[in-house]
């Protein structure tokens, strides 16, 4: 079966490209998703091992119409296909007994971020609307990013915690 049947001249050339990446830039509707699910599949009918083979994109829907096209072309295959976010994810989750990590860890969102210090002020018996939840959630944020120490903390607050 030729998988490249229904592909112009520039598509063939990057399904068929093996050494190295392959960047693909076209515009909307012009068939980049049926390149790139076309060119796993030629890889994995070249002889590259389907579990070698990582397939990211952006968006959830994006993920799921192409591992839904690459299913219809290589049944049961072992390809990665996502989003840069499940890829942190299944990464974190192999390596979890290395992170120190429960294997049934939850990631949350701001928002669950945010119900979560609302809980605790309340729990403290603190009024959300003196401590607002995104502010300390901001300040959280900000320690972790800049990686504070709990001495180097007060350099950059000084009202209570």
């Amino acid at each position: 079966m030729d998988i490249c049947k229904d592909l112009n001249d520039c598509q063939i050339e990057a399904v068929r490209h093996i050494d190295g990446p392959c960047l693909v830039i076209a515009g909307a509707g012009s068939g980049k998703t049926r390149v790139l699910t076309t060119r796993i599949a030629y890889l994995i009918q070249e002889g590259i091992s389907d579990y070698h083979i990582l397939g990211i994109t952006f968006t959830n829907k994006a993920a799921k119409e192409m591992r839904s096209r690459l299913d219809n072309l290589v049944p049961n295959n072992r390809a990665f296909i996502g989003t840069f976010h499940a890829l942190g994810v299944k990464i974190i989750r192999e390596n979890h007994d290395l992170l120190g990590l429960d294997n049934n860890f939850s990631i949350i969102d701001s928002d669950d971020v945010v119900s979560i210090i609302k809980k605790i002020l309340k729990e403290l018996g603190l009024d959300p609307k003196v401590y607002a939840p995104s502010y300390i959630r901001n300040r959280i944020s900000f320690i972790k990013n800049k990686m504070l120490s709990e001495g180097e903390i007060s350099k950059y607050f000084n009202t209570p915690p």
